[in-house]
């Protein structure tokens, strides 16, 4: 996400992602290495993902970007203990799981039982579980859910609205937990076509999807995001 400070690569992204979208729609979406969805948190990046050309890498790291799609190269790069303390990915998910489960009990959170991801758009890296499936976008918006529960009551509440949402995991996580909440998503163009798509194929259409102009005057009990300002020129902020 290097070049998101730059304008000029924010507008031309902003243009890519529903050109993917409409041309290949959702089947795939979060299995892509593409630039134009790695940047809007829309993809199930793994540590072979994160390795950008356009940074100084060293001659090793130069050879694993050429030869990342290739199959078997890339299950060659998933058992290279070095690079994951020893783990394979699937046991850094399960970490990942185990952490997420017991931290929203302490918390006082919903269990993490009660959600699944939907699989839509092919993630790469999926933990079963008791019939239900994790991925990093589910766990990481669980988590960050959680860690919140000390000071929201969300039974209590009954409206949030959420400022850049990736492709829509975290409303989706609240709904699926706080089925009576009404959120509002604002977002720039693209990540709000991909979320009106997504969240559409998952019937969860009273999630609302506007751009930031189309928000009316209103009143909201929690204004939430998490994701989004860190990579975002100071002027769309």
């Amino acid at each position: 996400m290097s070049g998101f400070g730059a304008t000029g690569k924010w507008e031309e992204l902003q243009t890519q992602l529903p050109e993917y979208l409409k041309k290949h729609g959702l089947d795939n979406f979060r299995n892509h290495t593409d630039n134009a969805l790695r940047g809007y948190g829309t993809i199930d990046i793994d540590p072979i993902d994160s390795l950008n050309s356009g940074k100084k890498l060293r001659l090793f790291e130069k050879l694993l970007v050429l030869t990342k799609d290739k199959s078997f190269f890339r299950k060659v790069y998933k058992r290279l203990s070095w690079l994951y303390l020893n783990v394979t990915l699937e046991q850094k998910l399960e970490s990942v799981y185990v952490f997420a489960k017991h931290y929203g009990m302490v918390n006082k959170a919903k269990p993490i039982e009660l959600l699944s991801d939907s699989l839509i758009g092919n993630p790469k890296n999926v933990l079963k579980k008791n019939g239900n499936y994790y991925t990093y976008p589910l766990l990481r918006s669980y988590i960050q859910y959680a860690q919140t529960c000390n000071v929201i009551d969300y039974e209590k509440i009954s409206s949030i609205l959420e400022i850049g949402g990736g492709f829509g995991m975290q409303a989706e996580v609240f709904k699926k937990l706080y089925p009576h909440l009404e959120i509002t998503l604002i977002d720039l163009p693209a990540n709000s076509y991909l979320q009106k798509e997504y969240l559409k194929k998952q019937s969860l259409n009273d999630v609302k999807v506007l751009l930031p102009d189309k928000l009316e005057e209103n009143d909201f009990d929690v204004l939430w995001n998490s994701i989004s300002f860190q990579v975002m020129p100071k002027n769309t902020v």
